[in-house]
């Protein structure tokens, strides 16, 4: 398999079988940052070899995804944290730049033999890693469950491993391989019970039983083989779920909170969707690429029945778990109309191919189903393996269909050469500095150092976290005005924040300007009146000034167990 491909169809095969396994711990995100770095520089590599200026075609999908990437580019001109939109941008631009080069360059074949041996490898290295872990002992935490990172992470990408795993097999000829095939194809089912991830679960049953209902319409024959992924998993689940109620395990509680009640298993969620809903009616033009997590606290409903979850002081909520909801509140009703108008196109493709095609199709058309499912439930396509194979798999599907053409050119080889470096090299040099500033941020986490978390700010001056923890280094420092000018560049980039909005106002009360501070507290009481800290803080600020208002009993309550702020450093939330 990985042998037989061409050496760029190689050196995507490894780099994605490299992004599945690689972390580190030098940056906070010890997953997701090394891998987002790696796959830019890995993609960018590939673009800048594989893109020629010959046979430029303009396709419907193509012109509505570059009309909706160049509306993201203007949502940066409001975005509260223009840097963390740029970030956006360039995995865009290099997921579309990718994707031209493979249409251009390889067939259809071709590309249907990448994604199943890219899937196959990566899997197989995904696999061989976990049970390496497990066997030294390293401990499984939530945030680094699996060699993709968090717990849901994995689930995002077996969406297309499975189905590709199972075609991989019914296409092998030699019985090594398949043999090999079908080990990797158990272990991850294993692995997908021991996460206990039951979107994906969902996602894959719905996808393969629709493919059924279709093909007992059209081919009964081979209707049959398209029970294979509902085989295991419902078997898997079966017996896994027996001895992990044994166990007191994680799958058994998740399907019986399943069974007992299906909305309030998924009551955060849908209450996520409910308060996205108000931010896109309040900005129709969206909030700005990649700025949810930014905006949202202000919708999230703290202390409430309706209330987001991991909005606090101590956590954050950076996505809404839905691509849906992320589209439409970051780019308002043009731009997310426009990206759910591409997902939904290749969807329709999709299951045309299913239809008119053969065996191939149909198992593509149960992995995009299944992966635009489950990205109904989780943050697929904002993970980097979820995204790197998400583009092999779109690709596939376009290779595979037939498309209306709206513009044909065949660009000057010198100019287009000139532009193509020039803009890698950007992205490059861009995703460096955010990278390196990552590296200082977590050092200067880890000491306070205000040296390092400087630096980190100066590489990326929108790194809101670098700027936290400078404010935090001040405070221990004892030099509160540089606090307060840090917790403002915070507060700039991340505005809505609930721990940086009651930070200012902790900065401001303790270089004595009680009567600004008290107007931040009050500000941030309109919206979360039911925070305990942001309640002791008022009660405090108003005892400073002597004023004899009616607090609220609330604030009474928790006034006579709060310490005295000025002479304790605050805590580090955990962003």
């Amino acid at each position: 398999m990985f042998i037989n491909s061409s050496r760029p169809c190689q050196f995507l095969i490894g780099l994605f079988a490299l992004i599945t396994v690689v972390r580190w711990q030098a940056v906070y995100y010890s997953h997701d940052t090394p891998k987002f770095f790696l796959l830019e520089i890995g993609l960018s590599l590939f673009v800048l070899y594989q893109l020629k200026a010959r046979n430029w075609q303009l396709t419907l999908p193509a012109c509505l995804f570059i009309s909706a990437s160049a509306y993201a580019c203007v949502t940066l001109l409001w975005a509260p944290n223009m840097f963390a939109g740029v970030s956006f941008i360039i995995w865009l631009a290099l997921t579309g730049l990718t994707l031209m080069a493979l249409l251009q360059q390889f067939s259809a074949r071709q590309i249907t033999h990448l994604l199943l041996n890219a899937s196959a490898v990566s899997a197989g290295a995904f696999c061989l890693t976990y049970f390496i872990d497990r066997l030294a002992g390293l401990p499984q935490l939530v945030g680094n469950f699996t060699p993709i990172g968090f717990i849901n992470n994995a689930g995002h990408v077996m969406v297309i491993w499975l189905p590709c795993l199972i075609l991989a097999i019914c296409r092998t000829a030699s019985w090594i391989r398949r043999m090999l095939l079908v080990m990797i194809l158990f272990s991850l089912v294993y692995i997908l019970m021991v996460c206990a991830i039951r979107s994906t679960i969902i996602a894959l049953l719905i996808s393969e039983m629709l493919v059924l209902a279709l093909l007992l319409c059209k081919d009964r024959k081979q209707a049959l083989m398209f029970m294979s992924v509902s085989a295991l998993l419902l078997s898997g689940a079966a017996l896994f779920t027996y001895s992990d109620t044994l166990q007191g395990g994680r799958l058994s509680a998740k399907f019986n909170s399943l069974q007992s009640s299906f909305s309030m298993s998924y009551q955060p969620r849908l209450n996520i969707l409910a308060n996205s809903k108000d931010m896109l009616l309040e900005h129709p033009l969206g909030v700005g690429a990649n700025n949810f997590e930014f905006v949202h606290p202000r919708y999230a409903k703290t202390g409430t029945e309706l209330a987001s979850p991991m909005v606090n002081h101590q956590s954050l909520l950076k996505t809404p778990h839905n691509i849906f909801a992320k589209l439409y509140t970051e780019l308002g009703w043009p731009g997310g109309t426009l990206f759910a108008l591409v997902l939904l196109y290749y969807l329709w493709q999709a299951w045309l191919g299913a239809w008119i095609g053969g065996l191939t199709e149909r198992w593509l058309c149960v992995a995009y189903s299944a992966l635009l499912i489950n990205a109904q439930f989780s943050a697929v396509f904002l993970t980097p393996v979820s995204l790197a194979f998400s583009v092999l798999l779109i690709a596939a599907i376009h290779s595979r269909s037939a498309h209306p053409v709206l513009w044909t050119a065949q660009l000057n080889k010198n100019l287009f050469r000139v532009a193509k470096v020039s803009i890698l090299t950007c992205f490059l040099t861009t995703s460096g500095a955010f990278f390196a500033s990552e590296v200082y941020s977590k050092k200067g986490l880890l000491t306070l150092d205000a040296a390092h978390l400087t630096r980190s700010v100066r590489l990326n001056p929108g790194n809101e976290r670098a700027w936290l923890m400078l404010s935090i280094s001040h405070a221990v420092h004892q030099n509160e005005h540089k606090r307060l000018a840090a917790i403002k560049q915070f507060r700039a980039l991340n505005p809505e924040n609930i721990h940086g909005r009651y930070a200012e106002a902790q900065a401001y009360h303790n270089i004595g300007r009680h009567t600004e501070a008290l107007k931040k507290v009050q500000a941030l009481l309109a919206l979360h009146p039911h925070d305990k800290r942001t309640l002791a803080l008022s009660h405090q600020i108003k005892s400073t000034l002597g004023v004899s208002g009616q607090s609220t009993s609330k604030s009474s309550r928790y006034s006579h167990k709060s310490p005295n702020i000025r002479n304790i450093p605050p805590q580090r939330p955990v962003l």
